[in-house]
């Protein structure tokens, strides 16, 4: 599809009659379902994969802990430049203007690819040095590394996709990036099967073999999401003609976004890992009671995950579109619906999370203390799923520096400072540290509240 005639594909959103509350409803779950299901796609696999590495002993669980574990801030810079790179399909498919956004993200590809390389080739070849700065033992250190190496190509193809992913996002489309990762979640998990312990005619690699499998199934994934591309979707399209066309004004546009963007997520990565760091502090059952208790929490985080997605993308094609009180009332029926699924959680947790837990862990000191973690976390439900709502509709229009502020003002102030002060002042245990978390949100929920009720966000220039 060349762009010309993607632009019968695109429609400005909330064009002619009125559009009413539960259409918009209708709206925002169509574009929430795939995200969420694509979330819990990706957790269920990386609960599979465990359990398939599982056999091969603790040196092998071990290093794909400690292999993993920086990735996360590694994935910082690519979350960055997909919530930059989607701001401005947002906006360009909000405004009628498919040029702008199939330009658009053929910057991004360029931007996306170079990084992805770059980053996959210095996972490779500094593997070591990353497991030892993690703390890896001389038993686990080549064992790991073996596996980062293997992985690296994958790791590539992966940040490659969640760029690009974005885009398709922006423009209304989540359905083929969910499509892309179940399919590679399901290859994946296939191939580790074989080639971990040498079924299916495959060599039986250990560990390696479970890198290997990822990076073929993402490589595979990354190439099927550029044939999308190429042919189209939501009116998006990488022409191929057009592909060499490099425009440095389009690209820093990007950048200007994105930078903000990727110092949030990079920033909030680490605060996450000292935050983790302070609660080992207090031995293993407290690392094993809190690892519990947020797998348990994850629920709520794929429902944040989905409504910001459709908050992201809804706010910012109606902004393109010059509909700024039409994005007020996606932001709205976000809420809405964001508090009409945490409810019954924070009912759960309060009540019965006990069964849920057990699931996780038998022993009783750990659940005890997960059980009692998550008390404290059904308290601030409600304001981390009103966060995860306007972080979406902030990042949508572009407004990434307030939210950069807001992240590091709440992670590494509020959630440290009181996470510090609960555990070694108050002796509060594991849940001090949940209790910390709270305030963060709660902090942050006002900081985003008054940005949003301000409304610069309506007049940002992206």
């Amino acid at each position: 599809m060349t762009e010309a005639t993607a632009e019968s594909r695109i429609r400005r959103p909330g064009a002619g009659a009125t559009e009413s509350g539960s259409s918009l409803r209708h709206e925002i779950l169509r574009l929430a379902w795939p995200a969420v299901a694509e979330q819990l796609l990706g957790t269920l696999s990386q609960m599979v994969d465990m359990l398939l590495v599982g056999p091969l002993g603790p040196v092998a669980v071990a290093a794909v802990g400690l292999s993993t574990q920086p990735l996360w801030a590694l994935m910082g810079p690519f979350a960055g430049l997909a919530t930059g790179l989607g701001a401005l399909v947002a906006r360009s498919v909000g405004g009628g203007d498919p040029e702008e956004a199939c330009a658009a993200t053929r910057q991004g590809f360029w931007l996306g690819t170079v990084l992805s390389l770059l980053m996959g080739l210095a996972v490779g070849l500094g593997a070591e040095v990353v497991l030892r700065w993690m703390g890896g033992q001389p038993d686990v250190i080549p064992v790991g590394a073996a596996y980062l190496a293997a992985l690296s190509p994958g790791l590539a193809a992966l940040f490659w996709g969640l760029v690009m992913g974005g885009a398709l996002r922006a423009a209304g489309d989540t359905r083929t990036p969910f499509v892309v990762s179940a399919g590679v979640n399901v290859l994946n998990l296939v191939l580790a099967w074989g080639l971990i312990y040498g079924h299916l005619g495959l060599p039986a690699l250990g560990l390696m073999g479970a890198g290997v499998a990822t990076s073929i199934a993402r490589t595979l994934g990354a190439a099927v999401l550029f044939v999308a591309l190429v042919r189209g979707r939501n009116g998006l399209s990488l022409d191929l003609n057009r592909l060499w066309r490099i425009d440095l004004a389009l690209m820093r546009r990007i950048v200007n976004v994105s930078v903000p963007a990727a110092v949030d997520r990079v920033a909030g990565s680490l605060a996450y890992v000292v935050y983790v760091r302070l609660i080992s502090t207090l031995g293993t059952v407290a690392v094993a009671a809190h690892i519990v208790a947020v797998t348990v929490e994850q629920v709520s985080w794929m429902v944040g995950t989905g409504l910001t997605t459709a908050a992201a993308t809804l706010v910012g094609q109606s902004l393109g579109a010059r509909q700024p009180d039409r994005a007020h009332r996606v932001v709205r029926e976000s809420l809405l619906l964001g508090a009409l699924f945490i409810l019954p959680v924070t009912v759960w947790f309060l009540g019965f999370p006990g069964p849920f837990v057990r699931l996780f862990n038998g022993d009783a000191q750990v659940v005890a203390l997960a059980i009692a973690s998550l008390r404290v976390a059904a308290l601030g439900e409600v304001p981390m799923i009103a966060c995860i709502v306007l972080q979406g509709a902030l990042a949508g229009a572009g407004d990434t520096r307030v939210l950069a502020a807001i992240s590091l003002t709440g992670g590494w102030v509020v959630r440290l400072g009181f996470a510090a002060l609960f555990l070694f002042a108050f002796g509060w245990g594991v849940p001090g540290a949940w209790a910390a978390s709270v305030l963060d949100w709660l902090v942050r929920l006002v900081l985003e509240l008054i940005r949003f009720r301000g409304g610069r966000w309506r007049e940002l220039d992206v």
